[in-house]
């Protein structure tokens, strides 16, 4: 059976990613994240550059 990793590298692998969030706003991720509401999974980014 393949591993997540291999089936990932093929491309029929994927994660939904609900939310994008910096770090600064770790609290609105929370509260996203206790809504219950979300689909897919919420991302806190460390990176400047991927601020959204």
């Amino acid at each position: 059976m393949p591993t997540a990793a291999e089936l990932f590298t093929q491309g029929r692998f994927t994660v939904r990613i609900e939310a994008v969030f910096p770090v600064q706003k770790a609290t609105d991720a929370h509260e996203t994240a206790e809504h219950g509401s979300h689909r897919g999974k919420i991302v806190l980014s460390v990176n400047d550059a991927q601020d959204v």
